[in-house]
């Protein structure tokens, strides 16, 4: 990352050899890569890029590359699934743009199956690229919640490349969601601002850690404005700034604008959709619009429970339909039987608003067999 680091002085060489050879395809790449990795200068880089597809236009990089603009600059899905393929073509040995395929099929089509063969097959073209093995390590980890192996695929990706910001964040967000180890995830999280400051992974892992973790919610703010600042483009910082704007400025106004700001830059995420909802239910008190936003992020993240909980506790609260709420609560049990926020949720349901704390009782020590580590269901069963 010294090339990054250095900005100036490598953008000054790449310019120089330009000048020295006007069709060095290459150069263009190198200084096309160099404006998004250290500015995220998507604009300067697609310029860059175009000018090297016309001096080399079957090179394969310059493709791949093209299509990333698409994608995290453009969030133009099609066109660069189209670039991705046309890259696969030109070089049928080369596995990144099989990886990145494989994130649109994760990430934008919810195609989860599709997605690990994608991820799968990359890995085989060539064993040590990292981007496969982390990108299958999130499907593992957020998608099928099966912990171990992915931590076994983060520590895959960690040894590929010790310097990976991603995998390092992605190892610390597991560690202090399903081990509730802390400390561990803090120096994690640390080590990968150390080896990549110009990531945002590690930044908002951090930034996270201090809002529920910490409660220290103005150095969490600092590290979510710095993860804004090195990644413009980067949707979850403004959406725990919104959170942030509620819990700690109680600013509804500041919360949805950063809420829709994240919506606008990554349209498939269900994080500030429900967030959304959730304001509209508690601070607007527009139950419609709050219902047809819960609804949208249902349909955003189907593999993810807390939408769907999230619905059964506003049919709960909000709209005293009980019937409903449980219906959503045992939907979320049969989706996702290892989560432990869904037993906790019911339970809550359960003795809150049925009274039924045999039922409750019997969630929480199914909570506490699901996650040993976490604190939170003795603390219930101490209030039945």
């Amino acid at each position: 990352w010294d090339i990054y680091k250095n900005f100036n002085e490598s953008e000054q060489g790449f310019r120089k050899a330009i000048a020295a050879d006007p069709k060095n395809g290459y150069a263009y790449f190198r200084l096309g890569t160099l404006y998004i990795n250290a500015k995220k200068n998507y604009d300067e880089a697609e310029k860059l890029y175009q000018k090297a597809l016309e001096l080399e236009p079957n090179n394969s990089q310059v493709v791949n590359a093209m299509g990333t603009i698409f994608q995290e600059g453009r969030r133009d899905y099609p066109n660069a699934e189209s670039m991705y393929r046309k890259a696969m073509q030109l070089d049928p040995f080369s596995a990144l743009p099989v990886s990145n395929l494989g994130t649109l099929a994760q990430v934008v089509k919810k195609d989860y199956i599709e997605a690990e063969k994608l991820y799968r097959r990359a890995m085989e073209i060539e064993p040590q690229l990292v981007e496969p093995v982390y990108s299958l390590a999130t499907l593992y980890h957020n998608v099928k919640k099966n912990y171990p192996v992915a931590e076994s695929l983060y520590r895959k990706a960690i040894d590929l490349d010790p310097q990976d910001a991603s995998a390092l964040s992605g190892l610390a967000n597991l560690y202090k969601e399903a081990k509730r180890d802390y400390p561990e995830a803090e120096k994690l999280y640390r080590k990968g601002m150390e080896v990549d400051p110009f990531s945002p992974y590690p930044l908002n892992g951090l930034g996270n850690l201090y809002k529920d973790i910490k409660h220290d919610y103005a150095k969490a703010e600092e590290f979510f404005l710095k993860a804004m600042q090195v990644n413009p483009y980067f949707a979850p910082a403004y959406t725990n700034l919104g959170v942030l704007a509620q819990l700690s400025k109680h600013d509804a106004v500041g919360a949805e604008k950063l809420f829709r700001q994240a919506m606008e830059i990554d349209p498939y995420s269900a994080s500030p959709v429900f967030n959304l909802a959730v304001l509209y239910q508690n601070q607007k008190k527009d139950y419609p619009e709050a219902e047809k936003l819960y609804r949208k992020a249902i349909d955003l993240e189907p593999s993810l429970a807390y939408p769907l909980t999230g619905f059964a506790e506003f049919y709960s609260e909000a709209k005293a339909n009980p019937a409903e709420a449980e219906k959503n609560y045992q939907q979320a049990l049969e989706k996702f039987p290892d989560d432990i926020a869904v037993y906790m949720g019911y339970a809550t349901f359960n003795r809150k608003v049925k009274k039924d704390f045999t039922n409750a009782e019997k969630l929480l020590r199914k909570a506490m067999e699901v996650s040993p580590r976490d604190p939170r269901p003795v603390n219930e069963l101490g209030n039945l």
